[in-house]
């Protein structure tokens, strides 16, 4: 005699059909509708825009480091040294001396025997020329 076989219980009992998943009102869940498909077009314009403003800011620094000729120090305005470096100063200050002139060379300064201050810039070097604060 064979036993009758009683069909397969699921999680508290729930009755499961022949593929595993719960029978009746459960399994008949209707899908939602679909989402409509996006393309990657508006993706890939905000990474090629992203990637433009990245190699423009790049070339503005490189730019800007390579050719920016100035000092913080003006022609007419007063150094005075201090320690290895020149610093700012009043003309009025004991030892200060003016900037007449910005060279790339220091023998190309209107008076070779002043002194002058060495500013690396960018990778190039330019040449402070100076003379006594107190010298017309």
């Amino acid at each position: 005699m064979s036993t009758p076989v009683e069909p397969m219980r699921g999680v508290y009992g729930t009755p499961v059909g022949p593929s595993g998943y719960p029978q009746g009102d459960l399994a008949e869940v209707a899908p939602g509708p679909a989402r409509p498909r996006r393309g990657r077009k508006p993706l890939i314009i905000g990474l090629v825009l992203a990637g433009v403003l990245v190699l423009l800011a790049g070339v503005a620094i490189v730019v800007t480091t390579a050719f920016d000729k100035s000092s913080s120090f003006a022609i007419g305005s007063c150094v005075k040294q201090e320690g290895n470096k020149a610093k700012e100063a009043s003309c009025d200050t004991a030892g200060a001396f003016k900037v007449v002139a910005k060279e790339d060379a220091p023998g190309s300064c209107p008076d070779p025997a002043q002194p002058y201050v060495e500013l690396s810039r960018g990778g190039k070097k330019e040449y402070l020329c100076l003379s006594p604060a107190g010298k017309k």
